[in-house]
């Protein structure tokens, strides 16, 4: 075929426009994925080019353009001659080497962040050599003459600049890629949503996009193979099906989720570009505008289908590439101009080319790309470790060392092993140099605070031993009398201040009154309530009713700041038998029959002391005849909540039961042995509450 020095240069334009998509195709992968993995990402552009160079040099361009053996493999211009035939052909070699790249650079976005850098080089070389030449004979083989020899290109297959033959190709091959190696880390958690792995540098993705846009024009320009009257319709196709791509998928995420989605507008746009070159010189402005929109929808669908059936693309080259490529080749029956395809085919005829092509490209590349990788995975890791991929493959593939991981280092090494006075590294005058000076000084700070609670914490637990020792000399003795056996147990939680309490005291008849509160929470806070409550006690010395006194106490209680409050039983004990009982949200007294005979709850009614104000706080007064022998038993809830391994509480029908079958022995040894049967019960695990119980037997002489 001879051209004119003028279809030359265009084309020699045009192949170093598409050079220049190697830079766009690099942008957009190390801005849309994580800075621990951006140099991996660009040396394999960088190194799949010259890999893709070499091996079509050596027998692509000859498998692909050389003289056809039955239209399915070429047998010459291995080691083509450069400029040894003229000027053309070493152009035409020029140009469709940059198709070459294009097609196997698709593939390295979607293995992003987990596939070992060996290993993609192997698939590259298996792309550039076998795959991508061998269907490009079936499609393309004779353009360089201008006469289709290929089986695909001689059945009607119209594929102007690559939808299926390149972006396809790429297309298919990255998703047997990513379904063989699987998903990132922490993309798809177990029973739970997809989770969106951030971008490192969204503006360098979309500067990404815009280089590949403008190389676009040359991938596409130049497959016209001159300077002729189709370059300015092709390039102004190009141009508005990008553009449709973008609005279509700006349109839908502000419809959907109400805002520009950054990654939707740049696969929106990509999709667009590719979906219009397979028939960028068949069509007119209109349906490149059509093809363009409906490549941006495909896109999106795709996108969506991938992430519901837990396929992990890192950059979406599988729903742009494979998804508007697969529309795009069909789009040319349905847009593209009879006297322009020039295959003589009817319009259901050229469908069916359309789809046959699109059916044997993704048999081909998908078929042989999977096995190959599963063929080889016995033998050769594909995908790099867990640990590998969690601290980035810019370490563990090439050895970079970054200011950030040396400073998650130390941080790391700061948790795992604290050293006094061990500080991480700083770069002065940047970012993470700065972050790291201000860690440093953190820890300084941290030292210094730990010094001097270290110095205070010996006082502190001297302060609080007093104070424990002042909670209990305040507990009181049981007062003697001639008709009750009394023993009492209490365990503050982890031997400290105690937010429990209880006072015993005769009033000026000889009745025993007894209360028992329970302040919320723990520590000196709660201790302080307890003696509030023993200070209120104190002033009415027990002749007061009980529902009386409670109602006082919560007045007492409830005038002052709210926040905490205080559970309470209270009770009196004549000497004739006669038992009178209140309640304040505390648990139910119990009275164990003689002989353990059955048990007496009572509990009605009081909500806890301090809750409300006197005028809706009302407490109610229960009244019993005790018998010779039977006993009474008040306690907090850190009893019958005490837990075992299973979570599961103590409960009062156990401490029911436990008394009941007790009820016989000694006061005291009853107390004991409860003890040790809720030990057992929690198997080991330490009550997080205190632990009262009063015991009082009714004994008159």
């Amino acid at each position: 075929m001879e051209k004119s020095t003028l279809d030359i240069l265009w084309v020699a334009i045009c192949a170093v426009l598409m050079f220049l998509m190697q830079a766009g195709f690099l942008c957009l992968e190390t801005g849309l994925t994580r800075n621990k993995n951006n140099i991996n990402v660009a040396i394999k552009n960088l190194s799949d080019l010259g890999l893709t160079v070499f091996i079509f040099f050596v027998f692509g361009f000859g498998l692909m353009f050389g003289d056809s053996v039955l239209g399915l493999v070429g047998s010459s211009k291995f080691f083509p001659e450069i400029g040894a035939e003229g000027m053309w052909p070493v152009t035409f070699f020029f140009y469709e080497a940059m198709f070459c790249s294009t097609a196997v650079t698709i593939i390295s976005g979607a293995v992003a962040e987990r596939m070992r850098f060996t290993s993609f080089l192997l698939l590259a070389l298996v792309i550039a050599g076998l795959i991508y030449p061998v269907f490009g004979h079936w499609a393309w083989n004779g353009l360089d003459a201008g006469v289709k020899q290929g089986w695909l290109g001689v059945w009607g297959f119209y594929d102007f600049a690559g939808s299926t033959a390149v972006h396809s190709i790429g297309g298919w091959v990255a998703l047997a890629a990513v379904l063989v190696i699987g998903p990132r880390q922490g993309r798809f958690p177990k029973g739970g949503k997809p989770l969106e792995i951030p971008a490192s540098s969204l503006p360098i993705a979309i500067l990404g996009t815009l280089l590949l846009w403008f190389g676009w024009f040359g991938f596409n320009g130049g497959s016209a193979f001159g300077m002729n009257s189709q370059v300015p319709a092709i390039i102004s196709n190009t141009l508005l099906a990008g553009a449709t791509g973008l609005l279509t998928t700006l349109i839908v995420g502000l419809a959907i989720w109400g805002y520009a989605d950054v990654r939707l507008v740049i696969n929106g746009s990509l999709a667009g570009l590719v979906a219009i070159t397979a028939g960028a010189n068949a069509v007119g402005g209109l349906s490149a505008l059509v093809i363009g929109g409906i490549g941006g929808l495909v896109m999106l669908a795709v996108s969506r289908l991938l992430e519901r059936l837990r396929i992990d693309d890192a950059v979406g080259a599988v729903p742009v590439h494979l998804g508007a490529g697969i529309w795009g080749t069909l789009a040319v029956a349905l847009f593209g101009r009879p006297e322009v395809l020039g295959s003589g085919l009817s319009w259901w005829e050229q469908l069916g080319a359309q789809l046959l092509g699109v059916v044997v490209c993704g048999v081909w590349a998908f078929g042989l790309a999977y096995l190959f990788l599963k063929l080889i995975s016995p033998y050769i890791r594909l995908r790099v470790s867990a640990h590998d991929e969690q601290i980035g493959l810019n370490v563990s593939e090439h050895g970079a060392r970054t200011e950030l991981l040396d400073l998650v280092q130390g941080m790391d090494l700061d948790v795992a092993t604290p050293v006094r006075g061990r500080r991480v590294p700083v770069e002065p005058f940047t970012e993470i140099g700065i972050i790291a000076e201000r860690y440093n000084r953190v820890m300084d700070s941290l030292e210094a605070a730990e010094r001097a609670l270290l110095e205070s914490h010996g006082r502190m637990e001297d302060d609080l031993n007093l104070a424990t020792e002042f909670q209990r000399a305040l507990l009181p003795e049981f007062p003697r009398t001639h008709f009750l056996q009394c023993a009492s147990l209490f365990l503050p939680y982890a031997g400290g201040v105690s937010g429990d309490v209880y006072d015993v005291m005769l009033n000026r008849d000889g009745d025993l009154n007894v209360f028992v509160g329970d302040a919320t929470g723990h520590g000196i806070s709660a201790a302080l309530m307890t003696m509030m409550a023993q200070m209120g006690l104190d002033s009415m010395r027990g002749d007061l009713p009980a529902d009386e006194t409670l109602r006082r106490l919560n007045q007492l209680f409830a005038s002052r700041e709210r926040g905490r409050t205080l559970t309470a039983a209270y009770l009196r004990i004549t000497s004739d038998g006669a038992l009178r009982t209140s309640n304040a949200g505390h648990p139910p007294t119990l009275v164990v029959l003689k002989a353990g005979n059955g048990v007496e709850e009572f509990g009605e009614g009081g909500c806890p002391l301090g809750m409300f104000q006197e005028e809706v706080a009302t407490y109610v007064e229960q009244h019993y005849q005790l018998q010779p022998g039977d006993t009474v038993f008040v306690f907090t809830d850190g009893i019958t909540e005490w837990k075992n391994p299973n979570d599961e509480d103590f409960g009062l029908e156990r401490l029911k039961q436990f008394l009941q079958f007790k009820a016989r022995d000694p006061l005291e040894s009853i107390l004991k042995s409860l003890l040790d049967h809720l030990t057992d019960f929690a198997v080991g695990r330490p009550c997080d509450d205190d632990l009262t119980i009063l015991g009082m037997r009714y004994q008159p002489a």
